[in-house]
């Protein structure tokens, strides 16, 4: 299982010495050691949408509201027109 880009699954094999070169690029990625790279960002342009609704409707308040709006779109139990509730929650999506 791979978790922030290591690999528990694998023995780690036992390096006996890195061989690194100065400002050579190509030849120190020839050895693939482990980058020192950092991700420090929660969302990417895939998984924003799906991952911050899911953070929100952990919320009870939140899923509350939704809840409420699904049922103010069923014309038969509704005060509203269908309208009023979907006009108002879009403007707010667009914030």
């Amino acid at each position: 299982m791979s978790f922030f880009g290591l690999d528990y699954a694998h023995k780690k094999e036992s390096e006996l010495e890195r061989k690194l070169r100065a400002n050579d690029r190509e030849y120190n990625l020839s050895f693939k050691y482990a980058t020192n790279a950092i991700k420090t960002s929660k969302y990417n342009t895939f998984n924003f949408l799906p991952l911050n609704l899911f953070e929100q409707f952990q919320r009870i308040a939140n899923a509350y509201f939704l809840i409420l709006l699904l049922l103010q779109v069923i014309p038969a139990i509704s005060s509203l027109s269908w309208f009023t509730t979907v006009v108002n929650l879009w403007s707010w999506c667009c914030l």
